[in-house]
């Protein structure tokens, strides 16, 4: 008899972690679950189909002087040459990179950022400063996050703002990276 029931017991497990399988927990906001297709599942969606509706734009370096939109593919080097119009090209990022912003966006939680931000502790600034503004749109959602007139400083004091500079880091490393980004002259004058 406790053979049986032992038996029964372990079928009634080995069921419910069968149901659970197809689902894991995800947390959303603070107090907000919700369950998402497991990584099996994901596999079956493809990259084109993940990314739809994703686009993204960064406004970055002193006084915001370099930007990128992913929808128009504009990617500025420099505003502030005598001939801005030379320092502006467009690039359209391959899939690869715009999956890899789109993971770095994810990792971050952007919809933890208030709207205005500063990574660094108030008291940290530099002369010119910084701007970062890192913009995120889905077919569903819309955020942005502005750093205006931050230190000129990739090292914050805390981790939340550590990981802000980090991914927008990582952006502007992916974007200077592309051939378009190279084949812009080199910035004659600048702040920073």
């Amino acid at each position: 008899m406790k053979i049986t029931k032992a038996i029964i017991a372990l079928l009634c497990i080995a069921l419910c972690l069968i149901g659970f399988s197809g689902c894991e927990k995800t947390t959303v906001g603070k107090d907000e679950i919700q369950e998402t297709p497991s990584t099996e599942q994901k596999e079956d969606t493809t990259e084109g189909s993940m990314l739809e509706g994703f686009q993204f734009s960064l406004v970055w370096s002193c006084y915001g002087d370099s930007s990128y939109d992913s929808e128009s593919g504009k990617l500025i080097k420099s505003k502030i040459q005598e001939n801005p119009e030379d320092y502006i090209t467009v690039c359209h990022l391959a899939d690869s990179q715009k999956k890899q912003i789109y993971d770095l966006i994810q990792d971050l939680d952007i919809t933890s950022y208030p709207d205005k931000y500063n990574p660094h502790d108030d008291s940290l600034m530099t002369c010119p400063p910084m701007t970062l503004i890192l913009s995120v749109k889905t077919n569903s959602f819309e955020k942005t996050v502005a750093a205006n007139d931050i230190a000129i400083e990739f090292n914050a004091s805390n981790g939340k703002g550590q990981k802000f500079l980090d991914t927008c880091q990582a952006i502007i490393n992916i974007l200077t990276e592309t051939d378009e980004w190279k084949a812009l002259p080199e910035i004659k004058r600048a702040f920073c």
